[in-house]
Protein backbone atom coordinates (compact mmCIF):
# COMPACT_ATOMS: atom_id res chain seq x y z
CA UNK A 1 0.00 0.00 0.00
CA UNK A 2 1.36 3.40 -0.86
CA UNK A 3 0.61 6.76 0.65
CA UNK A 4 -1.12 9.01 -1.92
CA UNK A 5 0.39 12.20 -0.58
CA UNK A 6 3.16 13.09 1.85
CA UNK A 7 2.78 16.60 3.27
CA UNK A 8 5.20 18.58 5.41
CA UNK A 9 5.13 17.24 8.97
CA UNK A 10 4.12 19.58 11.76
CA UNK A 11 4.68 17.65 15.00
CA UNK A 12 7.79 15.82 16.10
CA UNK A 13 8.68 12.79 18.19
CA UNK A 14 11.68 13.27 20.43
CA UNK A 15 13.39 10.13 21.69
CA UNK A 16 14.34 10.52 25.33
CA UNK A 17 15.91 7.22 26.35
CA UNK A 18 18.47 5.77 23.96
CA UNK A 19 19.33 2.78 26.15
CA UNK A 20 15.99 1.04 25.57
CA UNK A 21 14.33 0.57 22.18
CA UNK A 22 10.89 0.99 23.70
CA UNK A 23 11.65 4.38 25.18
CA UNK A 24 8.86 6.89 25.55
CA UNK A 25 8.13 9.21 22.62
CA UNK A 26 6.74 12.66 23.30
CA UNK A 27 4.98 14.79 20.71
CA UNK A 28 5.85 18.47 20.46
CA UNK A 29 4.29 20.89 17.99
CA UNK A 30 6.97 22.72 16.01
CA UNK A 31 7.26 24.28 12.60
CA UNK A 32 9.51 22.50 10.12
CA UNK A 33 12.10 23.93 7.80
CA UNK A 34 12.91 22.61 4.37
CA UNK A 35 14.09 18.99 4.08
CA UNK A 36 17.79 18.29 4.62
CA UNK A 37 19.86 16.91 1.77
CA UNK A 38 19.96 13.09 2.05
CA UNK A 39 23.06 12.68 -0.15
CA UNK A 40 25.26 13.16 2.92
CA UNK A 41 23.70 10.26 4.83
CA UNK A 42 23.09 6.52 4.64
CA UNK A 43 20.38 4.56 6.44
CA UNK A 44 22.91 3.13 8.89
CA UNK A 45 24.31 6.58 9.69
CA UNK A 46 20.87 8.04 10.32
CA UNK A 47 19.94 5.11 12.56
CA UNK A 48 23.15 5.49 14.56
CA UNK A 49 22.64 9.23 15.03
CA UNK A 50 19.07 8.74 16.26
CA UNK A 51 20.33 6.32 18.89
CA UNK A 52 23.41 8.20 20.05
CA UNK A 53 22.44 11.88 19.60
CA UNK A 54 18.78 12.22 20.63
CA UNK A 55 19.05 15.96 21.20
CA UNK A 56 20.28 16.67 17.69
CA UNK A 57 18.55 13.92 15.67
CA UNK A 58 14.84 13.30 16.15
CA UNK A 59 11.88 11.63 14.45
CA UNK A 60 9.07 13.84 13.17
CA UNK A 61 5.52 12.70 12.57
CA UNK A 62 4.07 12.18 9.09
CA UNK A 63 1.09 14.50 9.35
CA UNK A 64 0.29 14.24 5.68
CA UNK A 65 -2.69 12.44 4.20
CA UNK A 66 -1.93 8.73 4.56
CA UNK A 67 -3.86 5.49 5.04
CA UNK A 68 -1.29 2.88 6.02
CA UNK A 69 -1.19 1.77 9.67
CA UNK A 70 2.62 1.69 9.56
CA UNK A 71 2.74 5.46 10.15
CA UNK A 72 1.74 4.92 13.77
CA UNK A 73 5.21 3.39 14.26
CA UNK A 74 7.24 5.30 11.64
CA UNK A 75 8.19 8.92 11.07
CA UNK A 76 10.77 11.00 9.24
CA UNK A 77 14.29 11.52 10.68
CA UNK A 78 15.27 15.15 11.11
CA UNK A 79 18.12 17.35 12.35
CA UNK A 80 17.44 20.04 14.96
CA UNK A 81 19.13 23.31 13.97
CA UNK A 82 20.36 26.11 16.22
CA UNK A 83 16.87 27.60 16.35
CA UNK A 84 15.43 24.27 17.59
CA UNK A 85 13.63 23.82 14.28
CA UNK A 86 13.68 20.27 12.86
CA UNK A 87 14.95 19.92 9.30
CA UNK A 88 13.76 16.69 7.73
CA UNK A 89 16.42 14.38 6.27
CA UNK A 90 14.80 13.69 2.95
CA UNK A 91 14.68 10.15 1.57
CA UNK A 92 14.47 8.20 4.84
CA UNK A 93 11.90 6.89 7.35
CA UNK A 94 12.67 5.65 10.86
CA UNK A 95 10.93 3.49 13.46
CA UNK A 96 10.01 5.45 16.59
CA UNK A 97 10.70 2.49 18.87
CA UNK A 98 13.89 0.81 17.62
CA UNK A 99 15.14 3.62 15.28
CA UNK A 100 15.54 1.21 12.34
CA UNK A 101 15.90 3.44 9.27
CA UNK A 102 14.91 2.66 5.68
CA UNK A 103 15.44 4.48 2.41
CA UNK A 104 12.12 6.05 1.39
CA UNK A 105 11.96 7.44 -2.14
CA UNK A 106 8.91 5.90 -3.82
CA UNK A 107 6.26 6.42 -1.07
CA UNK A 108 5.73 2.64 -0.98
CA UNK A 109 4.99 1.35 2.54
CA UNK A 110 5.23 -2.37 1.78
CA UNK A 111 8.59 -2.73 3.54
CA UNK A 112 7.40 -0.63 6.49
CA UNK A 113 4.37 -2.87 7.01
CA UNK A 114 6.66 -5.90 7.13
CA UNK A 115 8.86 -4.35 9.83
CA UNK A 116 9.05 -6.46 13.00
CA UNK A 117 10.04 -4.01 15.68
CA UNK A 118 12.23 -5.50 18.39
CA UNK A 119 11.17 -2.61 20.61
CA UNK A 120 7.53 -3.71 20.43
CA UNK A 121 8.48 -7.28 21.20
CA UNK A 122 10.40 -6.21 24.30
CA UNK A 123 7.49 -4.04 25.39
CA UNK A 124 5.05 -6.93 24.99
CA UNK A 125 7.32 -9.15 27.05
CA UNK A 126 7.33 -6.56 29.82
CA UNK A 127 3.54 -6.38 29.76
CA UNK A 128 3.33 -10.16 29.97
CA UNK A 129 5.71 -10.14 32.92
CA UNK A 130 3.46 -7.66 34.74
CA UNK A 131 0.34 -9.74 34.01
CA UNK A 132 -1.20 -12.69 35.78
CA UNK A 133 1.53 -15.17 35.02
CA UNK A 134 3.53 -16.19 38.08
CA UNK A 135 6.48 -17.48 36.04
CA UNK A 136 9.54 -15.30 36.54
CA UNK A 137 11.03 -14.06 33.27
CA UNK A 138 14.77 -14.09 32.64
CA UNK A 139 16.54 -10.76 32.70
CA UNK A 140 17.67 -11.21 29.09
CA UNK A 141 14.03 -11.26 27.97
CA UNK A 142 13.67 -7.55 28.72
CA UNK A 143 16.56 -6.31 26.57
CA UNK A 144 17.32 -6.54 22.86
CA UNK A 145 20.11 -8.73 21.56
CA UNK A 146 23.58 -7.29 22.05
CA UNK A 147 25.15 -5.66 19.01
CA UNK A 148 28.64 -7.06 18.34
CA UNK A 149 31.16 -6.78 15.51
CA UNK A 150 32.08 -10.25 14.29
CA UNK A 151 35.51 -11.04 12.97
CA UNK A 152 35.85 -11.22 9.21
CA UNK A 153 36.71 -14.93 9.46
CA UNK A 154 33.48 -15.58 11.42
CA UNK A 155 31.39 -13.70 8.86
CA UNK A 156 32.95 -15.66 5.99
CA UNK A 157 32.28 -18.95 7.77
CA UNK A 158 28.61 -18.09 8.24
CA UNK A 159 28.34 -17.08 4.57
CA UNK A 160 29.93 -20.38 3.52
CA UNK A 161 27.48 -22.40 5.62
CA UNK A 162 24.52 -20.41 4.23
CA UNK A 163 25.71 -20.92 0.66
CA UNK A 164 26.23 -24.65 1.19
CA UNK A 165 22.77 -24.99 2.71
CA UNK A 166 20.83 -23.19 -0.03
CA UNK A 167 22.78 -24.99 -2.78
CA UNK A 168 22.87 -28.53 -1.39
CA UNK A 169 19.27 -28.48 -0.15
CA UNK A 170 18.04 -26.44 -3.16
CA UNK A 171 16.51 -23.70 -1.05
CA UNK A 172 15.70 -20.16 -2.26
CA UNK A 173 18.14 -17.41 -1.34
CA UNK A 174 15.29 -15.51 0.36
CA UNK A 175 14.93 -18.23 3.00
CA UNK A 176 17.88 -16.63 4.82
CA UNK A 177 15.73 -13.52 5.37
CA UNK A 178 12.70 -15.47 6.62
CA UNK A 179 11.48 -13.99 9.91
CA UNK A 180 10.60 -17.39 11.35
CA UNK A 181 14.09 -18.74 10.68
CA UNK A 182 15.69 -15.68 12.24
CA UNK A 183 13.52 -15.94 15.37
CA UNK A 184 14.47 -19.61 15.68
CA UNK A 185 18.20 -18.88 15.31
CA UNK A 186 17.96 -15.96 17.75
CA UNK A 187 16.36 -18.22 20.35
CA UNK A 188 19.08 -20.83 19.80
CA UNK A 189 21.72 -18.13 20.33
CA UNK A 190 19.98 -17.03 23.54
CA UNK A 191 19.92 -20.61 24.82
CA UNK A 192 23.59 -20.96 23.94
CA UNK A 193 24.42 -17.80 25.86
CA UNK A 194 22.87 -19.33 28.98
CA UNK A 195 24.19 -22.89 28.68
CA UNK A 196 27.39 -22.46 26.69
CA UNK A 197 28.40 -24.41 23.59
CA UNK A 198 25.84 -27.24 23.37
CA UNK A 199 24.98 -29.80 20.70
CA UNK A 200 22.37 -28.60 18.21
CA UNK A 201 20.53 -31.93 18.50
CA UNK A 202 19.73 -31.03 22.11
CA UNK A 203 17.94 -27.90 20.91
CA UNK A 204 16.27 -28.72 17.59
CA UNK A 205 13.71 -31.53 17.35
CA UNK A 206 13.14 -33.99 14.51
CA UNK A 207 10.49 -34.05 11.78
CA UNK A 208 8.10 -36.40 13.63
CA UNK A 209 8.26 -34.36 16.83
CA UNK A 210 7.63 -31.15 14.89
CA UNK A 211 4.64 -32.65 13.04
CA UNK A 212 3.17 -33.90 16.32
CA UNK A 213 3.57 -30.48 17.91
CA UNK A 214 1.95 -28.81 14.90
CA UNK A 215 -1.04 -31.13 15.38
CA UNK A 216 -1.19 -30.27 19.08
CA UNK A 217 -1.04 -26.53 18.43
CA UNK A 218 -3.72 -26.83 15.74
CA UNK A 219 -6.12 -28.53 18.17
CA UNK A 220 -5.48 -25.87 20.81
CA UNK A 221 -6.23 -23.11 18.32
CA UNK A 222 -9.36 -24.92 17.10
CA UNK A 223 -10.72 -24.76 20.64
CA UNK A 224 -9.93 -21.04 20.78
CA UNK A 225 -11.48 -20.32 17.38
CA UNK A 226 -14.60 -22.34 18.30
CA UNK A 227 -15.17 -19.99 21.24
CA UNK A 228 -14.47 -16.95 19.07
CA UNK A 229 -17.15 -18.02 16.58
CA UNK A 230 -19.97 -18.24 19.13
CA UNK A 231 -20.83 -14.55 19.33
CA UNK A 232 -20.63 -13.80 15.56
CA UNK A 233 -22.75 -16.90 14.86
CA UNK A 234 -25.40 -15.70 17.27
CA UNK A 235 -25.50 -12.29 15.57
CA UNK A 236 -25.18 -13.50 11.93
CA UNK A 237 -21.88 -11.61 11.60
CA UNK A 238 -20.02 -14.48 9.95
CA UNK A 239 -19.80 -15.86 6.40
CA UNK A 240 -18.54 -19.23 5.16
CA UNK A 241 -16.74 -19.62 1.82
CA UNK A 242 -16.44 -23.30 0.83
CA UNK A 243 -14.71 -24.50 -2.33
CA UNK A 244 -13.17 -27.62 -3.87
CA UNK A 245 -9.55 -28.15 -4.92
CA UNK A 246 -7.41 -31.00 -6.27
CA UNK A 247 -3.69 -31.00 -5.61
CA UNK A 248 -1.61 -31.27 -8.81
CA UNK A 249 0.71 -33.98 -7.44
CA UNK A 250 -1.45 -36.74 -5.97
CA UNK A 251 -4.77 -35.57 -7.44
CA UNK A 252 -6.51 -35.73 -4.06
CA UNK A 253 -9.72 -33.68 -3.84
CA UNK A 254 -9.86 -31.24 -0.93
CA UNK A 255 -12.69 -29.28 0.64
CA UNK A 256 -11.57 -25.83 1.77
CA UNK A 257 -13.58 -23.60 4.10
CA UNK A 258 -12.62 -20.00 4.78
CA UNK A 259 -14.65 -17.86 7.17
CA UNK A 260 -14.86 -14.10 7.49
CA UNK A 261 -16.41 -12.47 10.54
CA UNK A 262 -16.81 -9.21 12.41
CA UNK A 263 -16.49 -9.73 16.16
CA UNK A 264 -18.20 -7.80 18.94
CA UNK A 265 -15.35 -5.28 18.89
CA UNK A 266 -16.09 -4.58 15.20
CA UNK A 267 -12.82 -6.15 14.09
CA UNK A 268 -12.75 -8.01 10.77
CA UNK A 269 -11.23 -11.50 10.93
CA UNK A 270 -10.56 -14.17 8.30
CA UNK A 271 -9.56 -17.78 9.04
CA UNK A 272 -8.92 -20.85 6.90
CA UNK A 273 -10.92 -23.38 8.91
CA UNK A 274 -9.93 -26.44 6.93
CA UNK A 275 -8.43 -27.89 3.78
CA UNK A 276 -9.36 -31.54 4.26
CA UNK A 277 -9.60 -34.48 1.83
CA UNK A 278 -13.06 -34.77 0.29
CA UNK A 279 -13.97 -38.38 1.05
CA UNK A 280 -17.58 -38.49 -0.17
CA UNK A 281 -18.56 -40.78 -3.06
CA UNK A 282 -19.63 -37.95 -5.38
CA UNK A 283 -19.76 -34.15 -5.52
CA UNK A 284 -23.52 -33.67 -5.37
CA UNK A 285 -25.03 -31.00 -3.14
CA UNK A 286 -25.97 -33.60 -0.52
CA UNK A 287 -22.43 -34.98 -0.40
CA UNK A 288 -20.88 -31.53 -0.14
CA UNK A 289 -23.26 -30.61 2.70
CA UNK A 290 -22.34 -33.84 4.50
CA UNK A 291 -18.64 -33.01 4.18
CA UNK A 292 -19.27 -29.44 5.37
CA UNK A 293 -21.15 -30.69 8.41
CA UNK A 294 -18.36 -33.12 9.25
CA UNK A 295 -15.67 -30.42 9.13
CA UNK A 296 -17.66 -27.71 10.90
CA UNK A 297 -18.59 -30.10 13.70
CA UNK A 298 -14.97 -29.82 14.89
CA UNK A 299 -15.74 -26.18 15.66
CA UNK A 300 -19.02 -26.87 17.45
CA UNK A 301 -21.23 -25.98 14.45
CA UNK A 302 -23.86 -28.66 13.84
CA UNK A 303 -26.78 -26.76 12.29
CA UNK A 304 -25.92 -25.64 8.75
CA UNK A 305 -29.26 -23.86 8.37
CA UNK A 306 -27.99 -20.94 10.48
CA UNK A 307 -24.98 -20.29 8.26
CA UNK A 308 -24.51 -17.75 5.47
CA UNK A 309 -22.71 -18.95 2.35
CA UNK A 310 -20.99 -16.44 0.07
CA UNK A 311 -22.26 -17.61 -3.33
CA UNK A 312 -25.87 -17.88 -2.16
CA UNK A 313 -25.87 -14.43 -0.59
CA UNK A 314 -24.37 -12.49 -3.47
CA UNK A 315 -26.92 -13.64 -6.02
CA UNK A 316 -29.91 -13.61 -3.68
CA UNK A 317 -29.59 -10.08 -2.24
CA UNK A 318 -28.15 -6.69 -3.34
CA UNK A 319 -25.54 -6.80 -0.60
CA UNK A 320 -22.95 -4.93 -2.67
CA UNK A 321 -25.23 -1.86 -2.68
CA UNK A 322 -25.91 -2.29 1.04
CA UNK A 323 -22.19 -2.55 1.79
CA UNK A 324 -21.59 0.70 -0.09
CA UNK A 325 -24.49 2.38 1.70
CA UNK A 326 -23.10 1.27 5.08
CA UNK A 327 -19.73 2.86 4.35
CA UNK A 328 -19.87 6.39 5.71
CA UNK A 329 -17.87 7.83 2.81
CA UNK A 330 -20.21 6.41 0.13
CA UNK A 331 -23.56 6.38 1.95
CA UNK A 332 -25.30 8.64 -0.59
CA UNK A 333 -24.66 6.20 -3.49
CA UNK A 334 -23.96 9.14 -5.80
CA UNK A 335 -23.09 7.11 -8.91
CA UNK A 336 -26.17 4.88 -8.61
CA UNK A 337 -29.52 5.38 -10.29
CA UNK A 338 -32.64 6.33 -8.34
CA UNK A 339 -33.99 2.82 -8.83
CA UNK A 340 -30.84 1.30 -7.34
CA UNK A 341 -30.82 3.75 -4.43
CA UNK A 342 -34.47 3.11 -3.58
CA UNK A 343 -33.96 -0.64 -3.91
CA UNK A 344 -30.99 -0.46 -1.55
CA UNK A 345 -32.89 1.55 1.06
CA UNK A 346 -35.82 -0.83 0.85
CA UNK A 347 -33.50 -3.79 1.37
CA UNK A 348 -31.75 -2.11 4.31
CA UNK A 349 -35.03 -1.22 6.02
CA UNK A 350 -36.33 -4.74 5.52
CA UNK A 351 -33.16 -6.14 7.09
CA UNK A 352 -33.47 -3.71 10.01
CA UNK A 353 -37.02 -4.86 10.63
CA UNK A 354 -35.87 -8.51 10.66
CA UNK A 355 -33.03 -7.68 13.06
CA UNK A 356 -35.48 -5.82 15.26
CA UNK A 357 -37.85 -8.81 15.35
CA UNK A 358 -34.97 -11.15 16.23
CA UNK A 359 -33.83 -8.86 19.02
CA UNK A 360 -37.38 -8.64 20.31
CA UNK A 361 -37.70 -12.43 20.33
CA UNK A 362 -34.30 -12.75 22.01
CA UNK A 363 -35.40 -10.40 24.80
CA UNK A 364 -38.62 -12.36 25.23
CA UNK A 365 -36.80 -15.68 25.51
CA UNK A 366 -34.32 -14.22 27.99
CA UNK A 367 -37.16 -12.90 30.15
CA UNK A 368 -38.92 -16.27 30.06
CA UNK A 369 -35.71 -18.05 31.02
CA UNK A 370 -35.20 -15.61 33.88
CA UNK A 371 -38.74 -16.22 35.13
CA UNK A 372 -38.24 -20.00 34.99
CA UNK A 373 -35.09 -19.68 37.09
CA UNK A 374 -36.93 -17.60 39.68
CA UNK A 375 -39.76 -20.14 39.86
CA UNK A 376 -37.28 -22.99 40.20
CA UNK A 377 -35.40 -21.26 43.02
CA UNK A 378 -38.60 -20.22 44.85
CA UNK A 379 -41.19 -23.01 44.32
CA UNK A 380 -43.13 -22.15 47.50
CA UNK A 381 -43.74 -18.56 46.43
CA UNK A 382 -45.52 -18.47 43.08
CA UNK A 383 -45.18 -15.11 41.34
CA UNK A 384 -48.13 -12.78 41.52
CA UNK A 385 -50.21 -12.72 38.37
CA UNK A 386 -49.75 -9.45 36.55
CA UNK A 387 -52.96 -7.49 36.17
CA UNK A 388 -53.85 -6.46 32.65
CA UNK A 389 -54.95 -2.97 31.77
CA UNK A 390 -57.61 -2.14 29.24
CA UNK A 391 -55.98 -1.47 25.86
CA UNK A 392 -52.59 -2.75 27.01
CA UNK A 393 -52.11 -4.71 23.81
CA UNK A 394 -52.15 -1.45 21.85
CA UNK A 395 -49.41 0.19 23.93
CA UNK A 396 -45.79 0.44 22.76
CA UNK A 397 -43.20 -1.18 25.00
CA UNK A 398 -39.43 -0.82 25.22
CA UNK A 399 -39.00 -2.34 21.76
CA UNK A 400 -41.35 -0.82 19.23
CA UNK A 401 -42.40 -3.10 16.39
CA UNK A 402 -43.47 -0.24 14.18
CA UNK A 403 -41.80 0.00 10.79
CA UNK A 404 -41.17 3.70 11.22
CA UNK A 405 -38.64 3.00 13.97
CA UNK A 406 -36.21 1.49 11.47
CA UNK A 407 -36.98 4.25 8.97
CA UNK A 408 -35.90 6.84 11.53
CA UNK A 409 -32.54 5.14 11.95
CA UNK A 410 -31.85 5.16 8.21
CA UNK A 411 -32.83 8.81 7.91
CA UNK A 412 -30.78 9.66 10.98
CA UNK A 413 -27.72 8.01 9.43
CA UNK A 414 -28.18 9.89 6.15
CA UNK A 415 -28.62 13.24 7.90
CA UNK A 416 -25.50 12.97 10.07
CA UNK A 417 -22.91 15.71 9.47
CA UNK A 418 -19.34 14.43 9.85
CA UNK A 419 -16.08 16.12 8.92
CA UNK A 420 -14.73 14.29 5.81
CA UNK A 421 -11.23 14.49 7.29
CA UNK A 422 -12.38 12.24 10.16
CA UNK A 423 -13.71 9.50 7.88
CA UNK A 424 -11.34 6.53 7.60
CA UNK A 425 -11.24 3.73 5.04
CA UNK A 426 -12.36 1.10 7.54
CA UNK A 427 -16.17 1.50 7.88
CA UNK A 428 -16.26 -0.61 11.06
CA UNK A 429 -14.55 2.18 13.02
CA UNK A 430 -17.62 4.39 12.56
CA UNK A 431 -20.08 1.65 13.46
CA UNK A 432 -18.23 0.72 16.62
CA UNK A 433 -18.38 4.35 17.76
CA UNK A 434 -22.11 4.61 16.92
CA UNK A 435 -23.48 1.37 18.40
CA UNK A 436 -25.71 3.25 20.85
CA UNK A 437 -26.70 5.99 18.44
CA UNK A 438 -27.57 3.59 15.58
CA UNK A 439 -28.06 0.19 17.26
CA UNK A 440 -29.90 -1.61 14.46
CA UNK A 441 -27.78 -0.24 11.63
CA UNK A 442 -24.60 -1.12 13.53
CA UNK A 443 -25.80 -4.72 13.80
CA UNK A 444 -26.60 -4.76 10.09
CA UNK A 445 -23.17 -3.29 9.33
CA UNK A 446 -21.55 -6.20 11.17
CA UNK A 447 -23.61 -8.65 9.11
CA UNK A 448 -22.98 -7.00 5.74
CA UNK A 449 -19.28 -6.28 6.24
CA UNK A 450 -18.62 -9.84 7.35
CA UNK A 451 -19.38 -10.90 3.77
CA UNK A 452 -16.24 -10.80 1.58
CA UNK A 453 -16.49 -9.11 -1.81
CA UNK A 454 -14.77 -12.07 -3.54
CA UNK A 455 -13.74 -15.66 -2.85
CA UNK A 456 -10.07 -14.68 -3.05
CA UNK A 457 -9.48 -15.84 0.54
CA UNK A 458 -10.28 -19.49 -0.14
CA UNK A 459 -8.38 -19.30 -3.43
CA UNK A 460 -5.34 -18.06 -1.52
CA UNK A 461 -5.74 -21.01 0.82
CA UNK A 462 -5.56 -23.41 -2.13
CA UNK A 463 -2.58 -21.51 -3.52
CA UNK A 464 -0.81 -21.99 -0.18
CA UNK A 465 -1.84 -25.64 -0.24
CA UNK A 466 -0.13 -25.98 -3.61
CA UNK A 467 3.08 -24.62 -2.09
CA UNK A 468 2.90 -27.16 0.73
CA UNK A 469 1.91 -30.10 -1.48
CA UNK A 470 4.79 -29.84 -3.95
CA UNK A 471 6.75 -32.52 -5.79
CA UNK A 472 9.35 -32.23 -3.11
CA UNK A 473 6.78 -32.90 -0.36
CA UNK A 474 4.41 -35.16 -2.26
CA UNK A 475 4.26 -37.70 0.59
CA UNK A 476 2.99 -35.24 3.19
CA UNK A 477 0.01 -36.50 5.19
CA UNK A 478 -3.19 -34.62 4.17
CA UNK A 479 -3.98 -34.04 7.85
CA UNK A 480 -0.60 -32.35 8.27
CA UNK A 481 -1.43 -30.17 5.27
CA UNK A 482 -4.70 -29.22 6.96
CA UNK A 483 -2.97 -28.40 10.25
CA UNK A 484 -0.26 -26.33 8.54
CA UNK A 485 -2.71 -24.15 6.61
CA UNK A 486 -4.97 -23.70 9.65
CA UNK A 487 -2.09 -22.71 11.94
CA UNK A 488 -0.71 -20.34 9.31
CA UNK A 489 -4.11 -18.67 9.10
CA UNK A 490 -4.81 -18.20 12.81
CA UNK A 491 -1.29 -17.15 13.89
CA UNK A 492 -0.36 -14.58 11.24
Amino acid sequence: MSSPEILSPISISRARNTMSPDSNISLVNLSVSSPHNSDKFTSAQVQLMLKTKPNQYIIIENTGKHTSDCWTSFGFPAIVNDKSDPQRIDGFVSCKKCFTTYSFLSNSTRLLNQHNCEGSKVKNKKLEANGTSSTQRRLTAFYPAKQVNLKESEIVKIKNLQAQWVCQSIRPFSIIEDNGLRRLIQECISIGSRHGNINVDQVLRGADATAAHVSKLAEEHRVRISEELLEPLENDAITFCPDMWSDPIRQISYLGITITLVNDQFQFRSYDLCCSPFEEEDKTAESILAALQKELKRFGIVDLSVLKFKTILFFAEPIHFAATFLHLRYRYLRKCSNVQINSCKTYVRRQLKEIFEREKLKHLLLNQESERRIEKNNPAEPPLKKKKRFGEEYESGDLSDEYGETEDEVDKYLSMHIDPELIVDNPLVFWKANQKNLPLLSKLARIIHSIPATTASVEREFSSGGLVMSERRSSINPQNLNNILFLRSVTR
